[in-house]
């Protein structure tokens, strides 16, 4: 099986009362993201906003060169920063899922 990478998905479950700066998560969160994680292999993101209906309200969908990229960008102490950094534009707290790909179209 080739290598097609992995995923981090990261959740923001839709709540009565949840707040999200979409603004802030674009040009302040990310970005910080991003420096943190390229050097662990951090490939690219995508950011969905979900229909109002959904159970989620925003989702994060991370791209790693691999599962072990992603264990290490995780150990880093830096990445208590990106973390912490979450209250500053949500009030919920989101749900890490991680996996390896096993096809791209």
């Amino acid at each position: 099986m080739s290598n097609n990478g992995a995923q981090v998905i990261v959740l923001y479950p839709r709540k009565d009362g949840g707040k999200f700066d979409l603004d802030y998560y674009h040009a302040t969160h990310m970005p910080l993201a991003k420096n943190t994680w390229t050097q662990h292999g951090m490939k690219s993101f995508s950011i969905v906003q979900f229909s109002p209906d959904n159970q989620y309200s925003m989702a994060a969908i991370i791209d790693f060169e691999s599962q072990e990229h992603i264990d290490k960008a995780m150990e880093d102490p830096k990445t208590k920063e990106v973390m912490d950094d979450i209250p500053n534009f949500s009030n919920v707290q989101p749900v890490l899922v991680t996996g390896n790909v096993t096809l791209r179209g």
